[in-house]
């Protein structure tokens, strides 16, 4: 009798849980990015700076050490939300579809997902991804190069064009990974605006075609809410009416963040929205001002005694070998329906 019992509160749960996802599926869902953190595969990739992740580079990057990285970034990922996962997920710091496939491999309701990939000329071969619901139709999808003159290229601006087929609604998704602040926040300041112009020249392409577009801004900017590239995207560089509303600005301004320098917590990682999400009562897709949150689980971090905080628990650290998760934390939205 005890058993039985067992079997049938099992199987109640099991209901439970397969009528949560589907209701979630079919009402709001959740929108995501991610810094991964040089999610390579083994591979050496011959054209690329990727020796460090091989078996026999410095860091020792065997299959076991890839297979642990993939199953943390799912963990991660898996964990993210109620009910199942978030149905956007944008990426970045991915290697290669071999190393998109080990991941899926080990995300919960992978079959409902497919992914799509930027490609990039960043000399370590690191691009952005994104990963979609089924639920959603891809329209197309554009790749725009930021031009860095004669420095070492950067990852491109990758863009999906999307159709809730539930809703109708169409939006297009933007996934940024901006170049680093190496040689000075000041010194390499340009090259973020570079990237910021390239995603202002874009949605302003988009606007054309539609005065009403919805558009969804996400990524690890290496900048944050406060800094000239990420205001001049908000702002559209001076005109009356913003472009870009973020979402996550206000967690800045209360001292958190995604990424910690030296034991100071800051934005890097952000959603920014057009105002239809926020302001149009007549977008069939809506979000609330300041619902931007951050994914911060305790087993994420570990507890650096030096700045007396909890941190993003890294796969590889200065000194080697560390198997956490990521430098960064994912950042989340949620987008309601009508």
């Amino acid at each position: 009798m005890i058993i039985v019992d067992r079997m049938l509160y099992l199987a109640i749960i099991t209901l439970i849980l397969f009528d949560c996802t589907a209701l979630k599926a079919q009402g709001n869902f959740e929108v995501m990015f991610y810094n991964v953190e040089n999610l390579f595969d083994t591979l050496d990739n011959p054209y690329t700076i990727d020796e460090d992740y091989t078996p026999f580079g410095k860091l020792e990057y065997n299959t076991e050490r890839f297979n642990n990285k993939a199953a943390n970034i799912a963990s991660v990922i898996n964990a993210s939300v109620d009910g199942g996962m978030p149905e956007i997920i944008g990426l970045c710091e991915v290697e290669s579809t071999v190393a998109l496939d080990a991941l899926f491999s080990q995300l919960n309701n992978a079959k409902q997902y497919t992914y799509l990939t930027s490609g990039t000329n960043d000399r370590r071969g690191i691009q952005n991804a994104l990963i979609v619901h089924q639920r959603f139709e891809i329209i197309e999808t554009e790749v725009h190069q930021v031009d860095l003159k004669k420095e070492r290229p950067t990852r491109p601006v990758f863009c999906v064009h999307l159709e809730d087929t539930q809703t109708k609604a169409r939006f297009w998704v933007i996934v940024n990974h901006w170049p680093s602040r190496y040689g000075g926040a000041e010194e390499s300041n340009w090259k973020r605006m570079a990237a910021s112009d390239v995603v202002l020249k874009t949605i302003a392409t988009y606007r054309k075609q539609t005065s009403k577009s919805s558009i969804i801004v996400m990524g690890d900017f290496n900048d944050y809410p406060s800094n000239e590239s990420l205001m001049n995207l908000e702002r559209c560089k001076g005109k009356k009416d913003p472009c870009l509303t973020s979402v996550h600005k206000y967690l800045h301004e209360e001292g958190l963040g995604t990424h910690s320098y030296l034991g100071e917590w800051h934005i890097m990682d952000q959603i920014l929205v057009s105002n239809h999400f926020l302001k149009d009562s007549s977008n069939e897709l809506k979000i609330t001002p300041n619902s931007g949150t951050i994914v911060k689980h305790r087993w994420m971090l570990y507890e650096n005694k030096e700045f007396n905080d909890f941190l993003p628990s890294r796969y590889f650290s200065r000194d080697g070998y560390f198997g956490g998760y990521s430098d960064h934390l994912p950042v989340l939205v949620k987008v309601m329906t009508n």
